[in-house]
């Protein structure tokens, strides 16, 4: 309900796009980003959380879900890394209880409101490894033991950065 017909029709383009890899994601990104400045960074996460609820949350799928909570007790960290939002990564954070989470950053101004831009690199393609080698050196872990799980193209490069890859419902 806070879309217009044609933000709807453009927005769908974009996923298609993006799941062919024939899309900017920084632009798109931008693009998207945008239309929310101004907007006060606890609306945004509150109607994260209102959506999550309302339209993902019954979506999730329980072998997933124990497939996470079976490889964190393995193996220690989980941390999400995700081409999305932080709003959303946070939210899927804290339900699948990951340790972590690395998305996109949309800087907010002195007022908590969202500036209009995104944080780069974006957290999509070789801008996920970026943030992961990041994340592995300020938390001494070491890519090259690590396990990456995907079911996306654009994630060949992480999946090339880490010593465990696993492809998932490719």
């Amino acid at each position: 309900g806070r879309l217009s017909t044609l933000r709807l029709v453009r927005s769908g383009v974009w996923m298609a796009l993006y799941h062919l890899s024939l899309v900017d994601m920084t632009r798109a990104y931008e693009k998207a980003v945008g239309l929310y400045k101004g907007v006060a960074a606890t609306e945004l996460d509150g109607r994260t959380r209102e959506w999550f609820e309302a339209e993902i949350a019954a979506t999730l799928l329980p072998q997933a879900e124990n497939a996470v909570a079976e490889h964190k007790a393995a193996e220690g960290t989980g941390v999400h890394l995700g081409g999305t939002r932080g709003y959303m990564a946070r939210v899927v954070s804290e339900r699948w209880g990951f340790d972590a989470w690395l998305a996109n950053d949309f800087p907010c101004d002195g007022d908590g409101r969202l500036t209009g831009r995104v944080t780069e690199p974006i957290c999509y393609g070789a801008g996920k490894v970026a943030h992961a080698l990041r994340w592995a050196e300020l938390n001494g872990a070491d890519l090259k033991t690590s396990w990456f799980y995907s079911d996306s193209r654009s994630d060949l490069p992480m999946l090339e950065a880490v010593g465990l890859p696993q492809v998932v419902n490719p």
